[in-house]
């Protein structure tokens, strides 16, 4: 479920099919007692679903078959219990996929050519993702996240991994009884891999990054040369192989205050445009 909605996936999404793709919209709740309603919506969606497709003539049998098991796979894989503000689900001939948005969406049944990935793209516009990416000496992973939440993206060469000579080498760096790995030439070799595919994936997609490790870590990546200006670095180790909720709650502090700051600036060009008599509004 919810895999990342980057460039490429999207892409892909607005591929054609083979008719029909079809597209399912819903809005959900999160708190009781308005999410009481979400189980029946949806079964009352698929119901719907399921009697257009078996009433378009130009559905061959055997796909229809074919895509009401997808439809059937992909209600499975839905946690209502879970639930944000919006739900997706696509499914086609030997496909599907489902996903979960923080944003409320129209009610619809579509059938197609094509998913509808409108809401998608809304939501993804509206949530101001960002890249994270958490650096250590024989791991570098690479994070896609919002406001909300956070997840592993693995993609574009990441994570990238490498094994250490010594296991236990970065226990003994910091009671000192081995030279700093940051300072060993393999290590640089490695990040500078790593700082590489961040600066083709930035090129391709842009967005704020935030860089996490210790400060030997950080200080080697801000060496190796700069990754743009919405670049942030915050001094926190050992989260390359950390559960996501860790990496969030490292990241959000610097995005909160990042988002406030923005905010902020925005007032400041409003009460000077005022100022100038140069704003206008309503209707």
């Amino acid at each position: 479920m919810d895999p990342v909605l980057s460039s490429e996936v999207l892409a892909k999404l607005r591929q054609p099919r083979p008719y029909p793709a079809v597209s399912l919209v819903m809005p959900t709740h999160r708190r009781e007692p308005d999410n009481t309603q979400d189980p029946v919506r949806l079964r009352n969606l698929l119901a719907e679903a399921e009697k257009t497709l078996t009433g378009d003539p130009d559905v061959p049998r055997e796909r229809r078959l074919d895509i009401l098991d997808q439809l059937s796979r992909a209600a499975a894989e839905v946690d209502l219990a879970h639930a944000e503000d919006g739900l997706v689900i696509f499914a086609a001939q030997g496909e599907h996929q489902v996903w979960s948005l923080p944003r409320t969406v129209p009610e619809r049944v579509v059938l197609a050519d094509t998913f509808l990935t409108r809401n998608l793209v809304a939501a993804r516009a509206a949530e101001q993702p960002y890249w994270a990416v958490a650096v250590a000496a024989d791991r570098v992973s690479l994070w896609s996240g919002n406001a909300e939440r956070t997840v592993e993206a693995a993609r574009d060469g990441f994570p990238l991994t490498r094994s250490l000579e010594d296991p236990d080498v970065e226990r003994k760096e910091r009671i000192g009884d081995v030279p700093s790995t940051f300072r060993d030439e393999a290590t640089r070799q490695f990040l500078r891999e790593a700082h590489e595919k961040l600066r083709v994936l930035l090129a391709a997609e842009p967005r704020p990054l935030y860089v996490l490790g210790s400060s030997e870590a950080l200080g080697l990546v801000e060496e190796l040369g700069s990754l743009g200006p919405d670049t942030v670095t915050v001094q926190k180790g050992g989260l390359a192989d950390a559960p996501a909720a860790a990496v969030h709650a490292a990241v959000e502090p610097s995005r909160a205050a990042r988002a406030a700051a923005a905010v902020t600036a925005l007032t400041a060009d409003l009460d000077a445009a005022r100022g100038r008599r140069e704003f206008a509004g309503g209707i």
